[in-house]
């Protein structure tokens, strides 16, 4: 839980915009073994990929889904990875 907290806050903190918090993103997941698809606390049930698709941060996108990140993962009201991008115009 921690892992995926300190996930959602990278994606939600531009440091040096979406690229900076991706290199911190990266290091985060080469140096540890971190369950990649766990879900966030919210009550909604979304992964670090639905924030980083509804954030639309391609790049941290992109690395997630490299490090087998599931786009078939759904939250609570069934939106999976396709949808939240669909939706938030990306």
């Amino acid at each position: 839980m921690v892992f995926f907290c300190l996930i959602c806050f990278l994606i939600n903190w531009n440091v040096d915009g979406c690229t900076g918090a991706c290199k911190v993103l990266q290091f985060c997941l080469d140096t540890t073994s971190p369950n990649i698809n766990c879900r966030d606390s919210t009550g909604e049930q979304n992964t670090a990929l639905y924030w980083a698709i509804k954030e639309g941060h391609r790049d941290c996108v992109h690395l997630l889904l490299k490090k087998g990140a599931s786009s078939d993962a759904l939250n609570i009201f069934d939106d999976d990875a396709v949808y939240v991008a669909v939706s938030y115009g990306h």
